[in-house]
Protein backbone atom coordinates (compact mmCIF):
# COMPACT_ATOMS: atom_id res chain seq x y z
CA UNK A 1 0.00 0.00 0.00
CA UNK A 2 2.79 2.60 0.78
CA UNK A 3 6.55 2.60 1.41
CA UNK A 4 8.48 5.16 3.35
CA UNK A 5 12.09 5.97 3.38
CA UNK A 6 14.32 7.22 6.14
CA UNK A 7 16.46 10.43 4.40
CA UNK A 8 19.66 8.82 3.78
CA UNK A 9 17.83 5.98 2.22
CA UNK A 10 19.35 3.06 3.97
CA UNK A 11 15.90 2.41 5.84
CA UNK A 12 12.00 1.72 4.57
CA UNK A 13 9.25 1.24 6.12
CA UNK A 14 6.32 0.02 4.57
CA UNK A 15 2.20 -0.70 5.39
CA UNK A 16 0.14 -3.44 3.43
CA UNK A 17 -3.03 -4.59 4.59
CA UNK A 18 -4.18 -8.39 4.34
CA UNK A 19 -7.48 -10.02 3.64
CA UNK A 20 -8.52 -9.61 7.02
CA UNK A 21 -8.78 -5.56 6.63
CA UNK A 22 -5.39 -5.57 9.25
CA UNK A 23 -2.65 -3.13 7.93
CA UNK A 24 1.25 -4.43 8.88
CA UNK A 25 4.19 -2.51 9.51
CA UNK A 26 7.59 -3.62 8.02
CA UNK A 27 10.96 -2.53 8.45
CA UNK A 28 13.80 -3.47 6.63
CA UNK A 29 17.57 -2.03 6.37
CA UNK A 30 19.84 -2.12 3.45
CA UNK A 31 22.26 -4.83 3.65
CA UNK A 32 25.77 -4.25 1.56
CA UNK A 33 27.64 -6.61 3.72
CA UNK A 34 27.77 -9.13 1.08
CA UNK A 35 29.06 -6.31 -1.45
CA UNK A 36 32.92 -7.14 -1.84
CA UNK A 37 32.62 -10.94 -1.65
CA UNK A 38 29.34 -11.29 -4.07
CA UNK A 39 29.06 -7.84 -4.97
CA UNK A 40 24.95 -7.90 -3.72
CA UNK A 41 22.89 -5.88 -1.49
CA UNK A 42 19.68 -5.99 -0.61
CA UNK A 43 16.69 -5.21 1.64
CA UNK A 44 17.16 -7.23 5.15
CA UNK A 45 14.26 -7.07 7.68
CA UNK A 46 15.44 -4.75 10.72
CA UNK A 47 15.07 -5.20 14.16
CA UNK A 48 11.33 -5.50 15.15
CA UNK A 49 10.62 -5.75 11.97
CA UNK A 50 6.78 -6.38 12.20
CA UNK A 51 4.26 -5.06 13.38
CA UNK A 52 0.15 -5.49 13.20
CA UNK A 53 -2.64 -3.09 13.48
CA UNK A 54 -6.51 -2.96 13.51
CA UNK A 55 -6.49 0.29 10.91
CA UNK A 56 -4.52 2.72 8.40
CA UNK A 57 -4.59 5.61 10.77
CA UNK A 58 -2.38 3.61 13.30
CA UNK A 59 -0.31 1.84 10.93
CA UNK A 60 0.55 5.03 9.07
CA UNK A 61 1.63 6.63 12.50
CA UNK A 62 3.83 3.52 13.42
CA UNK A 63 5.34 3.52 9.80
CA UNK A 64 6.38 7.36 10.94
CA UNK A 65 7.89 6.66 14.53
CA UNK A 66 10.19 3.61 13.06
CA UNK A 67 11.48 5.73 10.44
CA UNK A 68 12.23 8.84 12.92
CA UNK A 69 13.88 5.90 15.64
CA UNK A 70 16.00 4.96 12.25
CA UNK A 71 17.14 8.27 11.41
CA UNK A 72 17.58 9.47 15.58
CA UNK A 73 20.18 6.86 15.34
CA UNK A 74 21.88 8.33 12.24
CA UNK A 75 22.58 11.37 14.71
Amino acid sequence: MECLYSVDKQHRVFVIADAQKSFHVFCETWDTSEWHAGGAASWRPAATSWAKTGNLSDARQLARTRLAEFESQLD
